[in-house]
């Protein structure tokens, strides 16, 4: 028997006898696969690997955008605090007192600060600037007070004109180094103002 027939014996539902049947089936001549069959046999991995690299790529720029997105709005948050401590100097040493709404601001800006700078720039704006602050605003308290007393009992004394003399000198003192604190303030919140830290 050859390797393309099948030996099969039954019986034929005629003679009820057994006898060999022999079938014969044609095999299709093995031939070498066709090119195309190499290609559809690696294609399939290869779009799989390239849309694995196209969604790894995809997620990495989201996540670069989203990084990004912290950053630009850590930046914002910061800016803010920076132009409201700014605003607060600039305007008290300009108007020549404090505001009690700008003094709320500056708290406000003093608090925010907590979660966006490290303790040095906290400890600053606590201790120095808001000192500073307090002690040009009480010294503009005292002068201010001072006036009004002496505008009511009417003119002054040669002591109420040393007096009046000493409050001047001591506010102004006051304001000037509030002034001074503007190129610090700066100093202070530069590193803290890039968007790549």
């Amino acid at each position: 028997m050859t390797s393309d027939q099948i030996h099969f014996e039954g019986s034929t539902p005629a003679s009820g006898t057994q006898q060999p049947i022999a079938i014969t089936i044609q095999m299709p001549p093995v031939v070498n696969p066709h090119w195309t069959a190499y290609v559809t046999a690696v294609a399939t991995p290869i779009v799989a690997v390239l849309a694995a690299v196209l969604a790894g790529a995809i997620a990495y720029r989201n996540w670069r955008t989203a990084q990004n997105k912290l950053k630009l709005d850590l930046y914002e948050r910061r800016a803010k605090v920076l132009a409201t401590v700014r605003d607060t100097i600039e305007s008290t040493v300009a108007l020549e007192r404090i505001d009690s709404g700008q003094l709320q601001e500056f708290m406000k800006a003093i608090n925010d600060a907590e979660w966006l700078f490290d303790e040095k720039v906290r400890d600053y704006l606590r201790i120095v600037v808001f000192i500073k602050l307090g002690t040009y605003k009480a010294s503009c308290d005292r002068f201010s007070e001072f006036r009004f007393h002496r505008a009511n009992e009417g003119g002054m004394a040669l002591d109420d004109h040393k007096r009046s003399t000493a409050l001047e000198g001591e506010r102004l003192s006051a304001r000037r180094a509030l002034a001074n604190e503007m190129p610090a303030v700066t100093k202070m919140f530069a590193p803290f103002l890039k968007l790549s830290h």
